[in-house]
């Protein structure tokens, strides 16, 4: 068995904190969370947790007793919650646990580091197949690893795109340590005073996806109108599809969307639903879905 080394993630996540605490303008709040990252990541140096730095800002864990799972140390949005909690947003897990059965079809747009497709590819089993986008070129070399490491390459298709309205090229708002919250459009990165640039290409679900889908999950932080507009076939063959999707009032703001007018464009298609904290589905309470925090969605063909 491998000897458990988080030795040099400790010293990498330190090494963050105090350069990020030592920039005048940086954001207080990401600051404090580096240094509760830090304190995590000594409580998992002590615990003895089945983690296990790989090098190259990698670390690599087990989750859901299920499959392991590559991360970025860099990263303070996703990486700290799969390394100490063994899971990623737990509603939209459970959600997904309902829904997904073997032999369906699932895209997940915005994969990540591949969390969800890794568990849908758990889910559909050798007779299902799973489509996986994530354009950012770092997540989306972790996300090919970990289809690599579960050895999943015979249900899960992965590619390099992002999904809107038409292909192009285009440059996208990042940051290495927001993994979660690479945007065209949402203004997150921008405020931590990291914001970098990369270019990336789109594509549309239509010129990818060619058969029926079952099952879809979407976050890609204020781009989901653009998706729907780029999948108007795959929705034509697909009368039973169920769609886990984030809603972000803000970045669809940035994006040049009103939320309300989003809102009631899904409703004419589909009956929508919220998705609490704990995995319940609730009726839409428009005064809450439309604030400023983001929500989860559940979306069934009308």
């Amino acid at each position: 068995m491998p000897v458990m080394d988080v030795n040099t993630l400790f010293q990498a996540v330190g090494t963050l904190a105090e350069n990020a605490a030592a920039q005048a303008d940086f954001n207080q709040a990401l600051a404090s969370r580096l240094i509760e990252l830090e304190k995590l990541v000594r409580s998992l140096k002590q615990q003895g947790s089945p983690t296990f730095y790989a090098g190259d800002h990698l670390a690599v864990t087990r989750v859901l007793d299920d499959f392991f799972i590559y991360a970025d140390t860099h990263d303070v949005s996703v990486t700290p919650h799969l390394l100490i909690d063994g899971e990623w947003e737990p509603h939209v897990k459970k959600m997904l646990l309902r829904l997904i059965r073997p032999g369906m079809t699932v895209v997940d747009a915005g994969a990540n580091f591949g969390y969800f497709t890794m568990l849908a590819a758990k889910l559909t089993g050798p007779d299902g197949r799973v489509y996986a986008f994530e354009p950012h070129p770092r997540n989306f070399e972790i996300l090919q690893m970990n289809v690599a490491v579960n050895w999943y390459h015979d249900r899960v298709r992965a590619f390099p795109y992002a999904l809107l309205d038409s292909a192009k090229r285009l440059e996208m708002h990042t940051t290495p340590i927001l993994a979660g919250g690479n945007s065209f459009f949402s203004t997150q990165v921008e405020a931590v005073k990291l914001d970098q640039k990369v270019a990336v290409e789109a594509k549309t679900v239509d010129e990818i996806v060619h058969e029926r889908v079952d099952v879809m999950k979407i976050d890609v932080e204020g781009s989901e109108p653009f998706v729907f507009e780029g999948m108007k076939d795959v929705l034509a063959r697909s009368p039973e599809i169920k769609i886990v999707m984030e809603f972000n009032p803000p970045a669809l703001k940035s994006a040049g969307k009103e939320p309300k007018q989003f809102l009631d464009w899904l409703r004419d298609g589909f009956t929508v639903e919220m998705l609490s904290q704990q995995g319940v589905i609730e009726p839409v309470d428009e005064q809450v879905l439309l604030g400023q925090y983001i929500h989860t969605v559940v979306l069934t063909k009308a």
